[in-house]
């Protein structure tokens, strides 16, 4: 397979699969991986690497910005309240993630 450069991490990878998937928390992700934090599609493995986009990875992330330049900042997901098994379910619902046992 030919290596390309990623647009979601900026590295050079073969593209996702279609059939590719994440096993987290109970949950099977598939494409479109989604960063957790932003929403921002990201490609399968930064979402198993760490389930954010760079950016909120290495805490360069909008919302977390928002203190210090609340313009720039985007609108907080949905799945963004409760506690964390609370978000899990709700970010599993968005990006209808299959339930695993």
């Amino acid at each position: 397979m030919v290596e390309e450069l990623c647009p979601t991490c900026g590295h050079y990878h073969e593209p996702d699969s279609e059939d590719s998937w994440v096993d987290y928390e109970g949950y099977r992700f598939s494409p479109p991986f989604k960063c957790m934090c932003c929403g921002k599609e990201i490609c399968m493995r930064q979402f198993a690497f760490s389930r954010c986009c760079g950016s909120c990875d290495v805490g360069a992330c909008q919302l977390g910005s928002m203190a210090y330049r609340p313009v720039a900042a985007h609108a907080q997901p949905a799945w963004r309240s409760g506690d964390r098994a609370e978000q899990i379910a709700k970010f599993a619902e968005a990006t209808n993630a299959e339930r695993i046992e």
